[in-house]
């Protein structure tokens, strides 16, 4: 048991404290705070008191983690769960029904066709400008379709916005170049007579 007054811890049959001399009451509390003033001797308690905390220090030979109350800390290790319902996995492999002709759902979407023809048409409208003005044809159709490439693109989600851009921009250029050929052979005809 301990001393309320001074802390000291002395045995269960003592009357009284072996450092301070203080009397030690029978029934306490709790534990010793040293910060708790003495009781009174008018004040008694129902409960008696607990005797010293056991600390159980390791021996300084083990080694490892451990605790002053526990000891060193060793891991146990545990069997291995047992499955109950075990049951192997299929490996059985069905194939799909191929879909001709059918959309994947789910699919990436692709680059739009018109917008990717229209540069192509808009290319060849540069090739063929020295045909006296016969490019004009491939340029305009790559304008046209670029436009629709892009008005397509827009709704649908596909690929391709910047493939229409370009022909419409090429067919346009392509446009203007023929125009300008057609222009500059009219001039040279008319200076040759």
């Amino acid at each position: 048991m301990y001393c309320r007054k001074c802390g000291t811890p002395n045995p269960d049959d003592r009357a009284n404290c072996l450092q301070c001399n203080a009397p030690l009451a029978r029934a306490q509390s709790g534990a010793f705070n040293p910060n708790q003033q003495s009781a009174s001797p008018t004040q008694t308690t129902a409960f008696p008191q607990p005797s010293a905390p056991t600390v159980v220090m390791p021996p300084s030979h083990q080694t490892g983690p451990q605790t002053p109350t526990t000891g060193p800390i060793v891991e146990t290790p545990r069997p291995a769960p047992t499955p109950t319902n075990y049951q192997p996995m299929q490996t059985t492999v069905n194939p799909s029904p191929v879909n001709y002709g059918q959309s994947n759902i789910g699919a990436q979407p692709g680059f739009n066709t018109m917008a990717l023809i229209s540069v192509i048409c808009s290319g060849i409208s540069f090739l063929v400008c020295c045909l006296y003005g016969i490019g004009v044809v491939p340029a305009a159709v790559g304008m046209v379709l670029g436009f629709l490439g892009m008005k397509k693109v827009q709704t649908s989600g596909e690929k391709g916005r910047e493939l229409a851009i370009a022909g419409i921009v090429v067919g346009g250029l392509g446009i203007l170049t023929n125009i300008i050929y057609v222009i500059l052979i009219i001039i040279g005809l008319v200076n040759s007579k």
